[in-house]
């Protein structure tokens, strides 16, 4: 009687870890790291006791994260330097984590809707505060009275509500994944409910989240965060009729050029992407800046020399192959500020080469797959909010990245260890 007591409890404990790091996610990934070891131990725990430990090696999305932290581990071998590459390997010490913690998961739905509003929790919290924080910081109390000047006192050229100024400590571009996966979240609600009040409420936190992409001023995130929104839109009223579906889908396109033009980080980068494709010199240097990313896509081949393709040059010279081609090329910006790739793919071919980026491309695939043999609009999502970060971001250079990567997807894929019937959309 008190065994099977205890087992509730820690049972109990077990699926609120999930939820508490649900919700640390967009809050603080320090807190997150703290959950994980919470998390984990109520894992190892649950699978002492009935003896599902096997079950990883049966779980090919498991197996698919922990070899690809091998593969980065392997590649301390033929490293100059450890401790760069030690602490990269560190960082991605959640796809070994993460899969043992999800070991005892069982998706029913009642658990997934509760981790999904902690996160939707979290998420709301911090883009609450980064508004509140900003107002405050741009509101003054002068003799004249009150005064709103979102503009830092010495640097005039820099807003409160703008880019990282309005997100920190947070990366704009990764906070506003979170972002774009709460648009996800929200739009399944919306699909599900049909009373209009709760709809009504659904669509303007749906509306606060783009507001919240629009001052983080990520290009990336407001591109992706307008793209999820069109999709989910057409997931929503797809069998509403052509028409419907046509209006809809115009509106929303016509608002989401609207954001992508009045924003002034956004706007100004189209408008100098002609230029740097005509070869037209740029005056303006953080507009060069801006597109140093495509210069370090046209030469980073020259980093691998023989066939190191096909084994990278280590996660330890990861850097320092990188910032070698950077001043062979002069491409000056990327030199001074020791870049990454800015392209997951690119980063872990440099890596780990050709192995290292099949497994990374087989880990997105195998989503990919299940979500179209499944018609799970989540899963695909999110997946395609992954990649197309994945393409402009090296991601997983980052822990918060990682964890958010990689915590989700084990979540959505986790679904299909059961019956469709149990699944969650």
């Amino acid at each position: 009687m008190m065994k099977g007591k205890y087992k509730g409890i820690l049972n109990q404990l077990y699926y609120f870890s999930l939820c508490l790091l649900a919700f640390t996610i967009p809050v603080s990934y320090r807190i997150s790291l703290y959950v994980i070891g919470l998390a984990l131990v109520l894992s190892v725990w649950k699978v002492s006791i009935s003896g599902r430990l096997k079950m990883i090696f049966q779980k090919k999305v498991n197996l698919g994260f922990i070899l690809f932290w091998f593969i980065h581990a392997v590649s301390l071998i033929y490293s100059s330097d450890l401790n760069y590459g030690l602490n990269d390997v560190f960082q991605k010490l959640s796809m070994v984590l993460l899969p043992i913690i999800f070991l005892p998961f069982v998706p029913e739905a009642q658990v997934t809707e509760r981790i999904k509003k902690w996160f939707l929790t979290g998420l709301f919290g911090a883009s609450f505060f980064f508004l509140v924080r900003a107002l405050i910081l741009s509101t003054h109390f002068t003799p004249e009275g009150v005064t709103f000047k979102p503009n830092p006192s010495g640097v005039p050229w820099e807003n409160y509500f703008f880019y990282v100024r309005f997100v920190e400590p947070f990366h704009p571009t990764y906070f506003s994944m979170y972002l774009s996966l709460g648009i996800v979240f929200i739009a399944s609600y919306v699909k599900k409910i049909k009373e209009i009040k709760s709809r009504a409420l659904y669509y303007l936190a749906w509306i606060f989240l783009l507001v919240i992409v629009f001052f983080t001023s990520s290009r990336i995130g407001i591109l992706v965060s307008v793209l999820i929104s069109l999709i989910a839109t057409f997931w929503i009223i797809k069998r509403r009729g052509k028409l419907v579906v046509a209006v809809v889908l115009t509106f929303f396109t016509v608002v989401g050029g609207l954001i992508l033009h009045k924003n002034e980080r956004v706007g100004t980068s189209i408008n100098q992407l002609d230029e740097y494709f005509q070869g037209k010199e740029m005056e303006n240097e953080l507009a060069r800046n801006s597109f140093v990313r495509f210069d370090i896509w046209r030469n980073f081949t020259d980093v691998f020399q023989d066939n190191s393709i096909f084994t990278g040059v280590g996660v330890g010279d990861v850097k320092r192959a990188l910032v070698q081609v950077y001043e062979k090329k002069g491409i000056e910006s990327a030199y001074q500020n020791q870049l990454n790739a800015h392209n997951q793919f690119i980063q872990t071919l440099v890596a780990c080469g050709v192995l290292g980026l099949l497994i990374l491309l087989t880990i997105i695939g195998y989503a990919f797959w299940l979500a179209y043999k499944s018609r799970d609009w989540v899963l695909l999502l999110f997946m395609l909010i992954i990649s197309i970060n994945f393409m402009f971001e090296s991601v997983l250079e980052r822990v918060f990245g990682v964890i958010f990567f990689v915590f989700f997807h084990l979540f959505f894929t986790s679904n299909f260890m059961k019956e469709p019937k149990n699944r969650v959309d």
